[in-house]
């Protein structure tokens, strides 16, 4: 059975940094992976480059056996949209949207009605914790309560992968466990790979497999 995302020799250059030398990594559907090492080997540029955000200089890589690469920007959005989660530090919520409103984002692009996407938002924001403040714009929450809706957004679709980028990051021991649990129920009970980029020790700890990376390259990938 063929990977649901993989990366066969990539290499990519951010200025002179070589950020990614010939890597090689694959997902399976239900896996959760965690991506770890050093600030600056090469972590983050591996998760954009795997959720198709950033080309690389070289090398292939497929979700579902599709070369990302070889479709056109429209059509690698597309996949970004319906199939892909995307989880990063700091949220990035729209300010002027309430947390309910920025969390059925991604439903009603994807043409989901309006009243569909009111309920799987609900559901999500109060596994996370988090309904009673749904009527509430990102200004107006702290910043955990906005990461937890960020992560919301990024799972509320029931994505074939979630792009995680340290997730917990932000918040604190509770919230932080809360969310990891909400992450590995997707992947458990729905099949989406999970990819975790993270220097937390406990998060790591709870995936399937742990990558580790130094100065742009997988130094080893095992078994938990």
């Amino acid at each position: 059975m063929s990977p649901l995302v993989s990366a066969a020799t990539v290499s990519r250059t951010l200025g002179s940094t070589l950020a990614l030398d010939d890597v090689e990594i694959s997902l399976d559907a239900g896996e959760v992976i965690a991506v770890v090492g050093p600030s600056g080997c090469g972590k983050s540029t591996l998760l954009q480059v795997l959720a198709g955000l950033l080309e690389p200089d070289k090398g292939t890589v497929t979700f579902r056996e599709i070369d990302l690469f070889q479709l056109n920007d429209r059509a690698r959005s597309e996949i970004r949209l319906r199939h892909f989660g995307f989880a990063f530090q700091f949220g990035e919520l729209v300010p002027e949207l309430t947390l309910q409103e920025n969390v059925e984002l991604p439903l009603r692009l994807s043409g989901v009605s309006a009243r569909d996407a009111r309920a799987r938002s609900a559901a999500i924001l109060s596994e996370l914790e988090i309904s009673a403040l749904g009527v509430r714009r990102a200004t107006e929450v702290s910043g955990g309560q906005a990461q937890r809706a960020a992560i919301a957004r990024a799972m509320v679709h029931e994505p074939a992968v979630l792009f995680a980028d340290e997730p917990t990051g932000a918040l604190d021991s509770k919230s932080g466990k809360s969310v990891l649990g909400a992450m590995l129920s997707l992947a458990r009970d729905r099949g989406t790979a999970v990819l975790i980029v993270t220097h937390d020790s406990y998060v790591a700890g709870q995936a399937d497999r742990i990558v580790e990376m130094r100065d742009g390259t997988v130094l080893s990938g095992s078994n938990r």
